[in-house]
């Protein structure tokens, strides 16, 4: 079974691959857009955090090292060239993943096109 790690409010708890993440969902639609994000910020920036802002329309971003203390060591264990660091907001809801997928990010930052990598860089 593939699982990944989930933070939310500070607790980690392991989630199944499919289900119980309904915003997340709409998010992974999106996997090669954020996973092109994710390199380009890594390439730019250094290590952190894609992130995905829910509201009346939804906004992209890159930010450079962990969003909180708490969280460093999922900055610090990651592998940029398997792996994302994705923090989801809506409203005043935060969600924390550390995702893997296909393509990976370097693979997917080569075929995603340019004027689709307008990241906000926090």
């Amino acid at each position: 079974m593939n699982t990944r790690k989930r933070s939310e409010t500070g607790r980690i708890r392991e989630t199944r691959e499919a289900g119980g993440d309904d915003e997340l969902l709409p998010v992974l639609l999106a996997w090669r857009r954020l996973a092109a994000r994710a390199w380009e910020g890594y390439l730019a920036h250094g290590p952190g955090v894609v992130t995905v802002d829910i509201g009346a329309d939804v906004a992209f971003g890159y930010r450079l090292g962990a969003p909180c203390a708490c969280h460093a060591d999922w900055i610090d264990g990651y592998d940029p060239e398997a792996e994302i660091v994705l923090l989801v907001r809506r409203g005043d809801s935060e969600w924390l993943y550390r995702l893997g997928g296909w393509p990976a990010p370097p693979a997917a930052f080569a075929s995603v096109p340019a004027d689709e990598l307008e990241a906000v860089v926090h």
